[in-house]
């Protein structure tokens, strides 16, 4: 396995469906995957940027509220600083959590939501320590 990215057009529903495998978070209806980026090492690790339907803005609100915030964060680098179209300056946050040792097979997850422009983006970090 190698690293690799994918845009809006090679963005699919198998990535989609990974993403709410390996997060546990379920994404609504019309949710469009924009850009993924993975990195796989020994620990697999990846970013995303979904975009999220205006209508469902609400509901995944409520969705990423259950994930407390972990105070006792530790993490090496962000893969947002390997990309250009990871949360861009300027964007409002709507909702933003990170936590370590979550349920799930991963170790490490952040979630940020935005909006931006009029588009409620969900930035997605995750990956296995």
């Amino acid at each position: 396995m190698r690293v690799y990215e994918l845009d809006s057009r090679s963005f699919d529903s198998k990535t989609l469906q990974r993403i709410q495998s390996d997060t546990g978070i379920i994404l609504p209806a019309g949710a469009r995957g924009l850009n993924f980026y993975y990195k796989p090492p020994i620990d697999p690790a990846y970013i995303a940027k979904i975009e999220i339907p205006l209508k469902s803005k609400e509901d995944v609100i409520k969705t990423l509220s259950v994930i407390t915030n972990d105070d006792n964060l530790h993490t090496m680098g962000s893969l947002g600083t390997k990309v250009s179209w990871w949360v861009p300056k300027g964007a409002k946050t709507l909702m933003d959590r990170q936590r370590q040792r979550f349920i799930g097979p991963g170790n490490y997850l952040h979630v940020m939501l935005t909006e931006e422009d009029a588009t409620v983006i969900l930035y997605i970090e995750w990956c296995v320590d």
